[in-house]
């Protein structure tokens, strides 16, 4: 697979696109998830590429692209959906939440601009307040405070918090109200650059202490890689521990680089990386330092639990087969 020639997420053909990643606080239900996934599918125009769903964490992500104003509306008819049938009062997962849809980004694709990505966000919120009575923070590019800029700021404390956050004057929200806040939680919208998710599976050596370790070493705000946000835990499917991480500046660090770290940490403690896994799609410049791009499976063991097909998972390639 030659990597340049996957290069077109820059495709002006894309221009006015945008790719949408909703994280809903449910991975264990089927029924449920394929409900989801028709409200996205039930607007023309849009292209559901992808979704990711697992039990331990209790967390589904979809990914889906189109105009716009097309995904604006498959983005609330999602909540919609969600919202109708999900409570957070029964929700207990390994991933943190504090909303029943605990965050949804809004990506530019081709030459889409920051402001068309932005005034999607914008009016998203604006629909979610209005009409569906639900209440969040805007982040990155749509936060209306320095302090608001990062998802995981704006979630401290998770839905257990939203009781105190809700009389407090400082957590005052950018849309809505708290009124649905005990079944829905809050939710966080706004435009932001490609992000990776990627977890990596420790040895059975290796406990959640030390995949704790191992992310706190490795996390930006530890003094570790550029954009690399990172927390351990215990995946009760695999019965391993495992450093879940996302890559906020992809053009900075690559998934090799990243790899790379965790595996000298784990090494460090002992331990090895057994698997590794990608949490939806990643773009073709997430792998560079692989040529050809396959070779990258074996070198990041994503094939560790089970048959991993990489073209199934670069966005270039699944934008490239969508009708222009």
């Amino acid at each position: 697979m030659n990597e340049n020639a996957l290069l077109t997420w820059n495709d002006p053909a894309f221009d006015g696109w945008l790719e949408c990643i909703p994280n809903v606080s449910e991975g264990r239900n089927l029924g449920l998830l394929e409900e989801f996934a028709a409200a996205i599918q039930s607007v023309e125009g849009v292209h559901l590429l992808h979704q990711d769903a697992n039990a331990d964490a209790h967390r589904t992500v979809y990914t889906f692209v189109g105009p716009a104003d097309a995904v604006v509306e498959a983005a609330f008819q999602l909540y919609a959906a969600v919202a109708e049938r999900l409570d957070l009062r029964q929700h207990a997962g390994a991933h943190p939440r504090q909303g029943a849809v605990d965050v949804c980004p809004l990506v530019p694709l081709g030459t889409t601009s920051w402001e068309v990505a932005q005034e999607a966000a914008r009016n998203l919120g604006r629909r979610l307040a209005e009409e569906l009575k639900l209440g969040g923070w805007y982040y990155e590019k749509n936060a209306t405070r320095p302090e608001r800029r990062l998802l995981a700021d704006l979630r401290r404390g998770g839905y257990e918090a939203l009781l105190h956050k809700a009389v407090d004057p400082a957590w005052a929200l950018d849309f809505g109200t708290f009124r649905k806040a005990d079944s829905f939680g809050a939710t966080v919208v706004g435009a932001r650059p490609f992000l990776i998710a990627y977890n990596f599976t420790l040895s059975s050596t290796l406990k959640p202490k030390e995949s704790k370790l191992i992310a706190g070493s490795i996390r930006e705000s530890s003094s570790g890689l550029k954009g690399v946000r990172a927390i351990g835990w215990w995946m009760e499917g695999y019965a391993r521990s495992q450093v879940s991480c996302n890559l906020t500046d992809t053009f900075s660090v690559s998934a090799k680089e990243l790899f790379d770290a965790v595996s000298a940490e784990a090494h460090r403690l002992g331990g090895t990386v057994e698997a590794s896994e990608l949490i939806g799609l990643i773009p073709a410049h997430g792998l560079r330092g692989f040529a050809p791009l396959e070779d990258a499976v074996s070198y990041l063991k994503l094939d560790g639990h089970g048959a991993f097909d990489l073209k199934a998972r670069l966005l270039e390639n699944l934008l490239n087969t969508l009708p222009r």
